[in-house]
């Protein structure tokens, strides 16, 4: 855990007491000792920000360097399931290496995985991340299933009650998700993509030196994460992301809905306005380039680049 200058004092003595009656490592890092810990990293080190969820970054390197093959990332709004194992859900699919299991596939290139969670008054809606244009189309997608063989490097669990929707849809939407209509786990084939965030996540140790939760860049850190490191590893044949059916966590957040309705007209306006700001759809393709650094403590710097085309897409600013 990677504490902040916000974080009360008491989640450091919550840690030691959790290790004593768990009989588990656990590693608490006051904001003392990742200034300490970071001076083998400094430029890392500037670019972090302190009072961000960017700080999330420095348990996840520890963690690689401590040589874990999963490293899962939960948000503290997420409540597990009862009677739900989950980090053991979250880490055998991943440990498992090639194995068969059901695969999706989309003929327009993008999957709505909140397809699968029946909304309480049946709304359609979408995963913050997912592209503008591809919302809300007619006719809707096709989804055709098929058993692969394949390494899973990122396991994905869902949310009931409060899902990670966009703030226009969750200003606009009193969206609440009662269940996960699917009867098993599934992946998504090579060439269909959806978002994936980090607030109930599992990711393969190989994934982490293209993963980063980039500063100044806002409430899409983690989506661009995603998005930036599935575009190096989905070119190949061998590795997909799954969507875990037994990962699903209770999501209760605090500022839930409060004055949503008084301030409805406003938000129509708002909701207007920024999608007449928003630029026109990119040409057929759109290719983006990627370039990451990896160090460890055991290797030297490599920079790998990457050019990526996706599907033609829209996204907010």
């Amino acid at each position: 855990m990677t504490g902040d200058k916000k974080t009360p004092v008491e989640a450091k003595d919550f840690c030691v007491a959790s290790a004593k009656e768990f009989g588990i490592e656990c590693i608490y890092q006051t904001p003392e000792d990742q200034i300490e810990w970071l001076k083998t990293y400094p430029e890392l080190g500037e670019e972090i920000p302190w009072n961000s969820i960017q700080r999330r970054n420095l348990a996840i390197l520890l963690a690689y360097e401590k040589g874990c093959e999963v490293i899962i990332t939960i948000d503290d709004d997420n409540y597990f399931v009862e009677g739900q194992d989950f980090v053991g859900e979250h880490s055998a699919p991943i440990l498992k290496g090639v194995h068969e299991h059901s695969a999706i596939k989309s003929n327009t290139n993008w999957l709505n995985v909140c397809e699968f969670l029946e909304d309480k008054r049946k709304v359609e809606f979408y995963p913050r991340g997912f592209p503008m244009n591809q919302r809300w189309t007619d006719p809707k997608p096709i989804f055709r299933s098929e058993k692969q063989k394949r390494k899973i490097i990122v396991n994905a669990g869902l949310w009931l009650d409060d899902p990670d929707v966009d703030a226009i849809t969750r200003l606009t939407n009193d969206i609440s998700a009662l269940r996960y209509t699917k009867d098993e786990s599934f992946s998504m084939q090579k060439g269909t993509w959806c978002p994936f965030n980090s607030q109930n996540t599992a990711m393969a140790r190989e994934m982490i030196p293209a993963y980063c939760l980039s500063p100044n860049i806002g409430r899409y850190d983690d989506i661009w994460a995603g998005s930036l490191s599935l575009s190096l590893f989905l070119s190949c044949d061998s590795v997909c992301v799954c969507v875990s059916v037994a990962c699903v966590c209770m999501c209760v957040r605090a500022c839930v809905r409060v004055c949503v309705y008084v301030y409805i007209c406003m938000y129509i306006y708002m909701y207007i306005c920024i999608y007449r700001l928003c630029p026109q759809p990119y040409p057929p393709t759109h290719q983006l380039t990627s370039i990451y650094t990896c160090t460890n403590t055991q290797t030297s710097s490599h920079t790998y680049s990457q050019t990526t085309t996706l599907p033609n897409t829209r996204f907010w600013r």
